[in-house]
């Protein structure tokens, strides 16, 4: 009994939760701003579960490919530790996939074809792009903002303000995730990964930091300028912008910055919440 609850909780800390919850999220919000109301009939909860088993394949999927440098760099995650077998790994992350795409079949044609491209570049990303520098971020970048897209795909409505959530997110993660790669050069070393701060130096990664991070916050006012949003969101993106330029002026700091970073995407998301329905 205690062996299979160790597993059980090895199985769970493998597809990290949380973080599917909060692709589940993202896609609600896509969702509730393209149509500008809530939980109409049972697409939206569908997809959300599909966001759910997409984004936890790609975590284990993520680790499969890791085992290796995770036994030097991360040696206490279940693969490393042998709590999981690479083989139940492979297998739950195929499971996971497949679930994840099946579902959205009655949701839309729209959302079925995001769910395939999105699967096969977690896959590709997790293979070969997470060790090629500005490609890798940039993926994750993409993956993060097409949740908003696909939670609109419900409803087959990409609305301007969906359009403009997506891309600042996409700006925010791009700088957050470069932010990350330069904490963690000396791993990333050990990993035999090329991230943007190992091939053009700390400096100018940080100076791309700041221009993707300014052009996240430029993004911004774009809801204000087109008269889409109401005065929540003025105040609560504006928090948010703070933290995000915070994120940009303490680069040099990436442990404070990336949490600035983080901060400012989930005020971000809330004030476009509020704001937009």
């Amino acid at each position: 009994m205690k062996e299979k609850l160790k597993k059980l909780k090895s199985g769970i800390e493998l597809i990290r939760p949380l973080n599917c919850a909060m692709t589940s999220i993202a896609i609600l919000i896509g969702y509730s701003l393209a149509e500008k109301y809530y939980l109409e009939g049972f697409s939206w909860l569908l997809a959300m579960i599909s966001g759910f088993f997409i984004a936890a394949a790609g975590n284990v999927i993520n680790d499969f490919f890791d085992i290796e440098t995770d036994k030097k760099v991360h040696p206490e995650r279940p693969l490393p530790k042998r709590e999981i077998s690479p083989k139940m790994a492979l297998d739950t992350s195929i499971i996971l996939f497949y679930v994840g795409i099946v579902i959205t079949l009655p949701i839309s044609w729209f959302c079925f074809l995001l769910a395939v491209i999105n699967s096969v570049l977690l896959v590709i990303y997790s293979y070969s792009l997470e060790k090629k520098g500005l490609i890798g971020n940039i993926s994750i970048s993409y993956l993060t903002s097409s949740t908003f897209i696909f939670g609109a795909l419900v409803v087959e409505k990409i609305s301007l303000l969906v359009a403009l959530m997506s891309l600042m997110a996409f700006f925010a993660v791009l700088a957050r995730e470069i932010v990350k790669d330069v904490e963690d050069i000396v791993g990333d070393k050990i990993r035999e990964r090329r991230t943007l701060p190992m091939q053009i130096g700390k400096s100018y990664s940080l100076i791309l930091v700041m221009i993707f991070g300014a052009i996240g916050v430029l993004i911004s006012f774009l809801p204000v300028y087109y008269g889409l949003v109401n005065y929540y969101y003025i105040v609560l993106v504006g928090v948010a912008d703070i933290f995000i330029f915070l994120g940009i002026i303490f680069g040099f700091v990436p442990y404070i910055s990336k949490n600035f970073f983080k901060i400012g995407m989930i005020l971000g998301l809330i004030g476009f919440l509020v704001g937009g329905v």
